[in-house]
C-alpha cells in the first residue's frame, strides 16, 4: 500500500538545506584540517589506501587460493577417473561423459 507524504510526514522528509548545511560543515572541517596539517593529511590518506589495497589483495589472494584448491580437487577427481578408465574400471561412454569439452 502506497501513502502520499506530506510536508509534515517526518518520516520520509529531509530538509535539503539542513543536509547541504552539514556536509558543508563537514567538508569546511577536513579541508581546514588539511590546509593546518597537510604532511600528517597527506600520510592519513596514504595509509588509508595502502590499507585498502591490503584489504583487497588479502581478498583476492584468498579468492586465489581457494580456486587452486579447487583446480587440484578437480584435477585428483580427472586423474581417477582416467585411471578407471585405464583399468576398466568404467566403460569408455562413461569416461567420455566426463571429459572436458
Amino acid at each position: 500500500m502506497h501513502h502520499e507524504c506530506t510536508r509534515d510526514c517526518t518520516a520520509h522528509f529531509i530538509r535539503t538545506d539542513l543536509l547541504t548545511e552539514g556536509v558543508t560543515e563537514n567538508l569546511r572541517k577536513v579541508t581546514s584540517y588539511a590546509a593546518r596539517h597537510e604532511a600528517r593529511f597527506m600520510k592519513l590518506l596514504t595509509e588509508q589506501a595502502e590499507d585498502g589495497s591490503k584489504r583487497r589483495n588479502a581478498a583476492g589472494k584468498k579468492e586465489l587460493e581457494a580456486a587452486e584448491k579447487r583446480v587440484a580437487e578437480l584435477s585428483a577427481i580427472f586423474k581417477r577417473l582416467y585411471e578407471d578408465s585405464m583399468a576398466r574400471r568404467i566403460s569408455d561412454g562413461r569416461f567420455t561423459e566426463f571429459r572436458i569439452v
